[in-house]
């Protein structure tokens, strides 16, 4: 899916994707990410959901987001008990939901001016 561009070009906004990639501006990601407004986009070590640790969760609300999602891939997906009690002791919202789905939903709240950070699980054409 494209998505057309609706803020200034300082903040990367989600341009396209598919189940592999993510398209941010000129560059084309076929690996995991995370993303937050101020930022570039950061590679995000996390290639499925069953590799998502606490320490990758950390990463994300490094810069205090009032706001996380999670894509996790092609599918919605549940959280084992232990990733989950990690996500609610940060104190914000957050949501997982399929990555095309948060890819919208960062876009969205990005262009509403909201503190929103993302880790967008991109699968691996290999693993498919």
């Amino acid at each position: 899916m494209k998505f057309t561009r609706i803020n200034d070009a300082a903040t990367p906004l989600i341009d396209g994707y598919d189940l592999h990639s993510i398209r941010i501006g000129d560059q084309n990601y076929s690996q995991s990410l995370r993303l937050t407004p101020d930022q570039a986009p950061q590679r995000w070590e996390v290639a499925s959901l069953s590799m998502l640790t606490t320490a990758q969760l950390d990463l994300l609300v490094i810069n205090a987001p009032e706001l996380l999602l999670i894509g996790t891939g092609g599918d919605n997906a549940v959280l084992e008990f232990a990733l989950y009690a990690r996500l609610t002791s940060y104190g914000i919202g957050f949501e997982l939901m399929d990555t095309g789905a948060a890819c919208r939903t960062y876009n969205l709240l990005v262009s509403e001016g909201r503190r929103v950070a993302a880790g967008l699980i991109v699968e691996s054409a290999a693993s498919c």
